[in-house]
């Protein structure tokens, strides 16, 4: 009954006491619907959340609009091009962060944010003569993505970053498919508890995939530390689960165009770690 009080996103006090934080104030699951070309997208997740006293934590939301999102540039890739060495061009179009909040006005102790792009390949030559929709192309570009955003990056001459784990195959549609996958940040960490990065992928052309980026506010996810991560995974698949893609009349005739030299258009429901 006192729930709505114990949690109220205020900052009076910091402890380093064991937590289990709380998410959204208000929980309600809003829907947002984009357009890419003549195919829609669906997810529900709640609104942005401050907190009043950690006005350092708070990020600014970004929302698309309406219309064709492909048809937009909105000039805010420059750092991830930079990221993936040139080879991925981005176009963030999508921004939410949910702040997770202790007991008895402790403040905020983790967070929970999602972004949104649209991904194209960059670097001449990538992929120019096949499409995303096959599904051998469609992991190919994974791969390639992955390696080029986080296989670089080292800490101590040890890579920062492991993954892909957790693969998974989601049915965002009776056509096109969706590939979700966890980066694990060690860092200078470990292996045994590492950080959470969540990723989701799927094309919406021959040249141009979504990609769907959550982080989970930098708590450890395996071992029981002060700040129980279990509040920001459940709101993740909550809204993981409300992912649906409405395929448009043109973008189902690309897809039937590879499915006709591809008859299994099935993704690989396995994709082990890459070095």
């Amino acid at each position: 009954m006192l729930d709505w009080l114990r949690y109220f996103p205020l900052t009076l006090r910091h402890s380093n006491e064991p937590v289990t934080p709380r998410g959204p104030y208000i929980p309600w699951m809003l829907k947002h619907k984009w357009q890419f070309r003549d195919s829609y997208f669906y997810l529900r997740c709640p609104m942005a959340n401050p907190a009043v006293g950690d006005p350092g934590l708070w990020r600014k939301s970004r929302s698309p609009g309406r219309g064709d999102i492909t048809q937009y540039s909105f000039n805010n890739g420059q750092l991830d091009l930079m990221h993936t060495q040139q080879r991925w061009q981005h176009e963030h179009f999508f921004a939410r962060t949910w702040l997770f909040v202790g007991p008895w006005f402790m403040g905020v102790e983790s967070f929970l944010a999602l972004s949104a792009s649209l991904v194209t390949p960059h670097k001449p030559g990538i992929f120019s003569d096949s499409s995303l929709f096959h599904p051998n192309v469609f992991e190919s570009a994974i791969v390639d993505y992955l390696n080029s955003y986080f296989g670089h990056v080292k800490t101590g001459g040890r890579p920062h970053f492991r993954g892909p784990m957790n693969w998974r195959i989601l049915d965002i549609s009776d056509t096109i498919k969706a590939a979700l996958m966890d980066i694990h940040v060690i860092g200078n960490t470990s292996k045994e508890n590492p950080k959470l990065n969540r990723l989701v992928f799927f094309p919406i052309s021959d040249r141009k995939l979504v990609c769907l980026f959550f982080d989970f506010g930098g708590t450890p996810i395996y071992k029981a530390g002060r700040v129980n991560p279990a509040p920001m995974l459940e709101l993740a698949d909550k809204i993981i689960a409300s992912f649906r893609l409405e395929v448009g009349p043109k973008t189902l005739a690309d897809w039937n165009a590879v499915k006709a030299i591809c008859p299994d258009m099935s993704i690989t429901p396995e994709f082990g770690e890459l070095k």
